[in-house]
């Protein structure tokens, strides 16, 4: 509660902030500013005047500062302050800011001067300015060149548009930023950025330890910056001579709101002011835990935790305070002193001991002890120290110890042990409570036990069955390796060949002599269905131009894959990279044509269609012989014959992605043919499509596909081939090749050949038309050149808004101020069924392939783009309107009071509509409707205790009647006295609501409960400094915000009034949960039990599959003999007799008719069997009879 009464009077403070100004930028002498007045920059962007950032709830103080802030920003955001380190904290104190004598400025408070320029005046007299890019300044009133100071000499936390970041040489001042206490303390807090002599930015805590540098200027940007090197808003300056080096920037566009700080945390912020909120694009160094000391002494800190920050096991926080205001550094101090001597204070006989935190990074500064072999005697050295605070003990690293704070411990995944040093009382209390947990889970416990052992019985017998690798390259199939003997075969897995979205590929030996690649698995979840992908495609199948799998691992989580070794690599290596190997044009169509081979037999000679889904160069690996062999399985999906299905989640690589992806139409086989053409041209031109195409959005004649449309109809097609070929090719193949891979990459489906055919016209065996230009490559080729892809808007007026009077037409687009999102009209579909449909939709605009977010009119399409437009309605609804029949199409249909709107992109990708006037009244926004997408910054769900008033509407988009009550409230009044049972629910961190009453005569937030529950119509309250807001009937307009923001002035915790009874259910809720998890623990723990059992009562069949398993899984099924007895009926209908044996006729459980032939004979028998088995069953093809399985009955 104290927590929430602090950020309410930080909150309400912000309405002290001046209301009323003397609108002007200068202040001369004899004049005083004081009170609410203030100065505002001749072009309105910035104030200065004296504010009041908060109050120190500790000592009830609330302290003035003179200071510069955003003008036009809600939020009142300082950007320099004279006497952050002297505040005037006296109500009575009236400071006021003047020209003195002497001609300098000062802030005099009852006759006491608080601060002063003291700046050396040669002039009779002086005004103070503020100019329009924030800086102060004091000149002679007579001449306006001549200033004796300027506050961008003296920078507080901000560096602003214009000032000098660095030091002169001449005089020695250096300007460097430094950051505030806390949110509300402007003096000088612990962090520090200083540019030095060497052009370097370097940021430390308390100008000692330096814990982030931006690295040198080389002429562009900083080094260790390259987001400099990006589009930008600015205008970078370095300058480093003989009499000074500095940074500085200048803003493209002046009236852009932007803030270059050194923020509380320590951290190296660039924003900028977005609508109605801050929005931080750029942040160094990037974890906050990289902070040096951000969480102070004996505290950890975790970029996963909310707060950053928390005190390790035995220590509180040291000022409850600093932390609720941000400023974390004073960490944490010991709960019970330590007993260094072990002299027995607290008559239990115990002296201190360790606690061990497990994961962490090791704190700094720590002190190697030589000549220790053991954590024990590691230990006892520290215990030995009575400075010593913890220790670490590694086989590797040996024994370090820690003397007073620990400084900089964090939360690392793989981290390393530190053993804590606590009194024994810290450590015995710990213990008590793990012996409760430990009895109340020991049944549990015993059981999991149980399960193990049966699981590891079970894994023995299974090893005892394994195949040795000669064996199975001839026999079944692939091989189940040990996970030991993979590390063994790759030395630990040392030798590193490549990194994929999935995983890592390790070189080994197998007996010494056969190279192997392993592909080890990230991520038990994504690895696990990656495994499987490929266990199930290239795990059952065998062609020259597939790449062969050996065999695979899975041990707990555990994945790994083992394939034949590719020693020449793969195929983007020798295309795109400098130091791979020049493939001249015979090896380069031998690759081609060997791709497609691979592809053919996927598609059509298979049992089952098998769709590679991600097919590009770094996927094709070459022998010895250059050879290809189509790699990578992890994305491969499974078709049935003449069937096609739309599959929800995309698979591929962008650049490769067929348009079927994108639209939501039905995926077949032909997706791979599209990526196959996109391979055909990087092939031809050693280029890379995708790199090419998104480096350079202004100049689509670069896009290499887009040459071949211009080129190969002309027959221009040498100088399509790879330059370092030197021409050196045979045309007719290249004409060939040009052709078909046009062919490929057509935008219908249906106009695409199939991998069959693509061979057939590789190999010359029918001849190729000349294709049509894809569509797609007309639009780049000449729509995205002559069409504006922006709105033109008169004056200067943002491309990211739409303001009354301005329509979005054609291909006309907003795009957000940071260019992630882009919104306007898109179609699905294609001509040549006639079902171009258009949307107005909002889709990411650095991705080539449309992917679209939100959509508007998903229910209504526009089939005539040409007579529709967006624009703002007469009544300030945002409309899609039909100018044919005037008629509108979709609408925002919000509640709008005003005409004056605007409808702004965000950064964020939230269509928000607004008043123009008033950035912070957001009359509508695509957030509260959304599609398919899920953004950053949306929310999902609604208020506690009530409930949707309309389902029906709120699918329909209208959810304008928002939502109803649960339970009616309990108020009973008469004439003399109201009787309520009702409770209050808080909802912090959001906007409160609109048309709230004061109540001046509530002074606690108790009296603001009381008074609102005396009243049957109130709804809610809220307590603040300022008072008690209280408010009845309706709630509208609540929104959600962040948290710890102590400088919205609209923000708070509203207390929201419930009936009792709903309140209880939410407790009764909450047992019911916690009793349901109980149960369903308990139910997995016994159901893990029987099916331990069962399997053990299998134990033959532990690791044998169902027919259907596996048919999607590594190969044939190994069955009993009893089975197949049963399955035949004891071997009972015949169905023909052959030289080696007899065939009978049967049928598995799932109704599968199958044939068992059963061979005779000890020797011929045997002989034949395994030829079987090596043959027809390692191979698959729909020509080919299915070998479902074997029974060897030894």
């Amino acid at each position: 509660m104290r927590r929430l009464l602090l950020l309410c009077g930080l909150i309400f403070s912000l309405h002290n902030t001046p209301s009323s100004s003397v609108e002007t930028n200068t202040l001369s002498r004899g004049r005083a500013l004081a009170g609410l007045e203030r100065l505002v920059s001749d072009n309105g962007k910035f104030a200065l005047g004296f504010f009041q950032p908060g109050n120190d709830s500790s000592n009830k103080t609330v302290n003035s500062y003179l200071g510069i802030w955003f003008h036009k920003v809600p939020k009142l955001t300082p950007v320099w302050s004279a006497n952050g380190d002297n505040p005037i904290s006296s109500p009575a104190a009236s400071p006021e800011l003047m020209i003195s004598s002497d001609g300098n400025l000062i802030i005099l408070a009852q006759g006491t001067i608080i601060w002063s320029t003291k700046a050396n005046i040669t002039a009779s007299g002086t005004v103070a300015v503020l100019l329009g890019n924030g800086n102060l300044v004091l000149r002679s009133s007579s001449n306006s060149s001549d200033i004796f100071w300027q506050s961008f000499n003296y920078p507080t936390d901000t560096l602003l548009s214009g000032a000098k970041f660095g030091h002169s040489k001449v005089t020695g001042l250096s300007n460097h930023i430094v950051s505030r206490k806390n949110l509300i303390n402007q003096a000088p807090g612990v962090y520090s950025n200083v540019l030095g002599l060497d052009g370097t930015m370097r940021v430390s805590w308390r100008s000692s330890e330096e814990y982030w540098s931006s690295g040198k200027w080389n002429g562009r940007f900083f080094d260790l910056i390259p987001e400099m090197s990006g589009p930008t808003i600015c205008n970078y300056t370095f300058v480093s001579n003989d009499r000074e080096v500095y940074f500085s920037y200048t803003l493209l566009d002046e009236s852009t709101i932007f803030q270059v700080m050194l923020d509380v945390s320590g951290q190296w912020k660039v924003r900028v002011w977005e609508t109605d909120d801050w929005v931080t694009f750029l942040y160094e160094p990037k974890s906050q835990c990289d902070v040096y000391a951000v969480c102070g002494a004996f505290a950890v800190c975790s970029n996963n935790a909310n707060p950053l920050c928390y005190c390790m096991k035995g220590f509180s926080v040291r000022s409850s305070k600093d932390w609720e205001l941000g400023d974390m550094t004073g960490g944490c101090i010991r709960n019970t002193p330590l007993d260094c001597h072990g002299s027995d204070k607290d008559g239990t006989g115990m002296t201190d001991k360790f606690y061990s935190m497990t994961s962490v990074e090791l704190p700094l500064n720590g002190i190697g002890i030589h000549n220790v072999t053991s954590a024990k005697a590691c230990a006892q050295v520290c215990l030995d120290n009575c400075t010593c605070t913890a220790y670490s003990y590694g086989q590797q690293s040996g024994c370090s110890i820690w003397n007073d704070e620990l400084i900089n411990v964090a939360t690392v995944d793989h981290g390393e042990t530190l053993y804590l040093r606590l009194a024994a009382k810290e450590v015995q209390s710990s213990k008590r409570n793990k012996h409760k947990m430990i009895a109340v889970v020991s049944v549990g416990v015993a059981i999991v036990g149980l399960m193990f052992l049966l699981v590891i019985w079970g894994k023995r017998k299974w090893s005892r069955q394994a195949i040795d690798y000669d064996e199975g390259v001839t026999g079944i199939g692939i091989i189940a390796f040990r996970y030991v003997d993979m590390k063994r075969a790759t030395k630990n897995f040392s030798e590193l060949l490549g990194r994929g979205g999935f995983g890592s590929v390790f070189k080994g030996w197998l007996n010494g002599s056969i190279a192997i690649a392993v592909k080890r698995l990230n991520g038990v979840r994504q690895g696990e269905k990656q495994f499987r992908a490929e266990l199930s495609s290239i795990g059952i199948i065998q062609h020259i131009n597939l790449v062969k799998l050996i065999g695979f691992c899975c041990e707990g989580d555990t994945r790994l894959l083992v394939y034949e070794h590719m020693p020449n690599g793969s195929l983007d290596s020798h295309l795109f990279q400098s130091h791979g190997k020049i493939l001249d044009w015979t090896i380069r169509y031998q690759i081609a044509l060997g791709i497609a081979r691979g592809l053919a037999y996927l598609h059509h000679g298979c049992r089952d269609c098998i769709m590679h889904c991600d097919v590009k160069p770094q996927n094709i690996l070459l022998d010895t012989s250059f050879i290809p062999k189509i790699a990578d399985f992890g994305m491969a999906k499974f078709l049935g014959r003449e069937f096609s299905r739309v599959v929800t989640t995309t698979r591929g690589t962008i650049g490769y992605l067929a348009p079927e992806w994108i639209s939501g139409t039905a995926i077949t086989s032909k997706v791979d043919v599209y990526s196959y053409g996109m391979v055909l041209l990087e092939i031809v031109s050693g280029k890379m499509n995708y790199t090419e195409y998104s480096a350079s959005h202004e100049d689509q004649e670069d896009y290499f596909p887009v040459q071949v449309g211009h080129k190969l109809p002309h027959g221009d097609i040498l100088s399509l081939v790879d330059a370092d070929l030197h021409g050196d090719v045979d045309m007719e193949e290249v004409e060939r090749v040009c052709k078909v891979a046009c062919w490929c990459i057509q935008d219908s489906e249906f106009d695409r050949p199939t991998m069959v055919e693509v061979v057939q016209f590789l190999e010359g065996i029918c001849e190729t038309e000349m294709p049509p230009v894809p569509s797609l490559l007309f639009l780049s080729e000449n729509c995205l050149s002559s069409l504006p892809n922006t709105l033109s808007v008169p004056g200067s007026a943002a491309i990211d808004t739409i303001t009354p009077g301005q329509a979005l037409v054609s291909s006309n687009k907003l795009i957000s101020s940071n260019g992630k999102f882009a919104l306007g009209f898109f179609h699905a579909g294609s001509k040549s069924n006639n079902t171009l449909n258009w949307y107005l939709g909002i889709w990411y605009n650095k991705v080539p392939n449309l992917t679209q977010v939100w959509v508007a009119n998903g229910d209504s399409p526009l089939t005539n783009l040409t007579t529709s437009e967006l624009t703002i309605s007469d009544n300030g609804n945002l409309v899609i309107l039909n100018q044919a029949t005037k008629s509108i199409v979709w609408s925002t249909k919000a509640n709008t009071t005003t005409k004056n709107t605007v409808a702004i992109l965000l950064n964020s990708g939230n269509l928000i509509l607004r008043d123009s006037a008033n950035s912070s009244e957001v009359l509508w926004q695509s957030f509260d409707y959304p599609t398919d997408t899920f953004l950053p910054g949306a929310k999902l769900g609604w208020d506690k205790g009530f409930s949707i008033n309309s389902t029906k509407d709120w699918e329909l988009d209208d959810r304008t009647d928002g939502c109803m009550r649960n339970i009616p409230l309990d108020c009973v009044s008469n004439k003399s006295t109201v009787s309520s049972t009702d409770k209050f629910y808080s909802i912090p961190c959001v906007r409160l609501p609109h048309n709230a009453y004061n109540i001046e005569a509530a002074t606690s937030a108790g009296n603001s409960k009381t008074v609102c529950l005396s009243n049957c119509s109130c709804t809610a309250y809220s307590w603040g400094n300022g008072g008690c807001l209280v408010w009845y009937d309706e709630l509208l307009n609540v929104k959600q915000q962040q948290c710890n923001d102590v400088t919205d002035p609209s923000g708070g915790t509203l207390f929201l009034r419930l009936s009792a009874k709903e309140e209880q259910s939410h407790k009764s809720s909450a047992r019911r949960i916690m009793m349901a998890t109980s149960l369903a623990v308990s139910f997995a723990i016994l159901f893990s039990l029987a099916l331990a059992l069962m399997i053990w009562w299998n134990k033959r069949k532990m690791y044998s599959f169902t027919l259907n398993k596996s048919q999607g899984v590594s190969g044939i099924v190994p069955f009993r003999y009893t089975d197949l007895q049963h399955a035949t009926k004891n071997f009972s209908e015949k169905l023909g007799e052959g030289g080696f044996g007899s065939v009978y006729k049967g049928f598995l459980r799932d109704s599968t008719t199958i044939a068992v032939k059963r061979l005779d004979g000890a020797s011929q028998g045997e002989k034949q069997f395994r030829a079987e088995v090596s043959s027809i069953g390692n191979i698959q093809h729909i020509n080919l009879v299915k070998l479902l399985g074997k029974e060897e009955l030894t």
